[in-house]
């Protein structure tokens, strides 16, 4: 019924076999409040409703991201969080994920904000293919496939470019990278070498005329050249 009300004046019945009970409910309104209550064979009947809340959705439910799709490490393995956002939908959606190979059946997130869901994964090197179906109350779903690869990095990160600019060295890497210098050896331990400054692969130290800049790069997952080993040699 849509009033709390006796049970004997509710009007509208469900379909019943066994345990499980069905039925179709009109939702007209932004938010629909239905009260159930039920009688057993045994003549038992609900003095108090259970309420039942539908909120009218006011765009389709549409899956707008997942990430992580292609993440790196040095192990042989990756721990992570799957991120799925949803947008539109009633707002009570459930999100449920099934890697193929892995799984038979759509499993359903552990952890889910708001209209974000998310699930630790623990996934061997490989490429997967990912499929996230995520449903609400309104009736409306979404289906999502995603390529997702873990790859195993274990070079460190190269120089691309090296020149004198003004009154700086700048050098470029293929990567985002922290680099050091020393002026006499590559053997130098790397926290007593000199920091280069800068961002987004591009990075300066001051460039002094004849001097020798021993270059060591290391990426964000720790890869560095091993001892007495450069990433790059240069010479002003």
């Amino acid at each position: 019924s849509d009033e709390d009300e006796d049970y004997s004046l509710m009007t509208n019945d469900f379909l019943c076999f066994s345990q499980e009970c069905s039925g179709v409910l009109n939702v007209s309104l932004e938010t629909n409040k239905f009260y159930i209550r039920c009688n057993d064979t045994s003549g038992n009947v609900n003095t108090a409703s259970e309420v039942y809340t539908i909120k009218k959705a006011q765009t389709e439910l549409a899956i707008e991201s997942i990430s992580p799709n292609d993440e790196d490490t040095t192990d042989d393995h990756l721990v992570f969080d799957l991120e799925v956002v949803v947008d539109g939908g009633a707002g009570d959606e459930i999100c449920e994920y099934m890697i193929e190979g892995q799984h038979e059946e759509y499993i359903e997130f552990l952890e889910s904000s708001g209209d974000t869901h998310t699930q630790e994964f623990d996934l061997a090197i490989g490429e997967y293919t990912v499929k996230i179906y995520c449903y609400d109350s309104a009736g409306d779903s979404d289906l999502e496939t995603q390529t997702l690869r873990i790859n195993q990095d274990l070079n460190s990160p190269s120089i691309t470019r090296a020149y004198a600019q003004g009154s700086s060295l700048v050098i470029r890497t293929k990567e985002e990278a922290e680099c050091r210098y020393y002026s006499y050896s590559c053997s130098e331990d790397w926290d007593d070498m000199t920091s280069f400054s800068g961002s987004d692969k591009r990075y300066t130290v001051t460039a002094y005329e004849g001097r020798k800049y021993y270059i060591k790069c290391m990426d964000e997952l720790g890869n560095i050249p091993g001892d007495g080993v450069c990433t790059k040699i240069v010479r002003l």
